[in-house]
């Protein structure tokens, strides 16, 4: 193999290292079924890729070609079950379940009776049948309108090509040129790509299913955060844990002011499209030690635990309303097919409200209520975060100075 041939095959196995490290941090996560999906689609199309590279340890060339014959069939099958199974296609379809395993059962028996360059010409058939069975199938799908059907035929392709590539490649009893490895390996990592995309998706709605049934009603589901409800709960247990000592907890509240009239314009539809983008941006922003839920309809609770003195506060807060008052493109449509779609630019008129309580006797509730009560007055300020002044005793505007 050449040196610009083993290159593409190197990205591909550096494709597979990436998605190996993937699988082992979601099994850290104690979500197994996914990684066990994945680990398993791994290792048989690298396996196979190494196989008819010529990684077998055998010296015999007509075992080699069986071996390498049966595990293209092996992987064909393989894949294309898990494939299919992935997009739940076997859910409801039993035919193609028993069609494929079927296929692949002849195929097996053939290639282990005929000669071994016969079985390996054969191999490489019953493969690119099955392929191009999953692949029709998938295509059908896409056809009467189910949206995940496209990236399953292009996975499915994907691996169609990758095998014929690797078949011409075993096939030809001489090295081949290097586009034929380029095509194979850039086929192969496609595969990859797409199937761990399918999975990724996969985890994180087995993640979100989990964060509902653990919480309950106390999720909300438009911002994926606490709800109002269990939000002031956890801002109990935060005033409760650090009662008695000399440790202040930061109580951050934001409120979006312009939502009334975003729903009169638009409808509700996009009041939780602007919500779920808020809150979306509240998450990526997070630092560490703090706590977010829902606050009313319009708003959001940030609770800082462990604070030592206001910068931190101060600075959460102004990241808070640095990221909220970004433009957004909303959707102001129902129709899932239109969902990406938008065109309605809005601005979130963002107030935050922050107090720092080192006073345990004050009840969270209360606090809660004050820093609700200073962004709403947050709004009419320029630079949007209210604060208690200590020296005026009253509620002002943070100054621009204040770190």
């Amino acid at each position: 193999m050449d040196t610009i041939s083993a290159g593409f095959w190197g990205g591909y196995f550096a494709t597979a290292a990436i998605m190996l490290a993937g699988i082992a941090h979601v099994l850290g996560q104690g979500l197994y079924r996914v990684p066990v999906n994945a680990s398993i689609s791994l290792t048989i199309c690298t396996a196979f890729v190494v196989a008819y590279l010529g990684g077998l340890p055998f010296e015999d060339a007509d075992l080699q070609a069986r071996v390498q014959a049966l595990v293209g069939l092996l992987t064909a099958t393989l894949l294309a079950y898990m494939l299919l199974d992935l997009f739940g296609y076997l859910r409801y379809h039993r035919r193609v379940r028993r069609a494929i395993l079927g296929l692949a059962g002849l195929a097996m028996v053939a290639v282990w009776w005929l000669p071994a360059p016969q079985a390996l010409r054969a191999g490489a058939v019953a493969s690119g049948l099955l392929a191009l069975f999953a692949l029709g199938f998938c295509l059908r799908g896409a056809r009467y309108g189910e949206r995940m059907t496209w990236a399953a035929a292009g996975a499915v392709l994907s691996m169609l090509v990758a095998m014929a590539g690797l078949n011409a490649i075993v096939l030809a009893n001489t090295p081949v040129a290097w586009p034929v490895h380029a095509v194979s390996a850039v086929a192969a990592t496609v595969y990859l790509v797409i199937v761990a995309t399918a999975l990724a998706g996969r985890y994180a709605y087995l993640v979100e299913v989990r964060r509902v049934l653990a919480q309950g009603p106390s999720y909300d589901p438009v911002t994926r955060m606490p709800s109002h409800t269990e939000a002031l709960r956890l801002a109990e247990v935060a005033f409760y844990r650090h009662e008695g000592e000399h440790i202040q907890v930061g109580v951050i509240a934001v409120t979006i002011g312009n939502l009334y009239a975003l729903e009169q314009l638009h409808g509700r539809a996009a009041v939780n499209h602007a919500m779920f983008v808020c809150a979306g941006r509240l998450r990526r922003s997070a630092l560490s030690q703090v706590t977010m839920g829902r606050l009313d309809d319009d708003g959001f609770l940030l609770l800082l635990g462990h604070l030592r003195d206001r910068t931190r506060m101060v600075r959460v807060a102004r990241a808070v309303v640095a990221r909220l008052s970004r433009p957004v493109v909303l959707s102001t449509q129902r129709d899932e097919g239109k969902i990406e779609n938008g065109q309605t630019q809005w601005v979130a008129n963002v107030g935050v409200g922050m107090i720092a309580v080192d006073d345990a006797r004050i009840a969270a509730p209360s606090a809660v209520s004050r820093a609700r009560a200073m962004s709403r007055t947050a709004l009419s300020f320029e630079g949007r975060i209210a604060w208690h002044d200590s020296f005026s005793g009253e509620i002002a505007e943070l100054p621009a100075d204040v770190r």
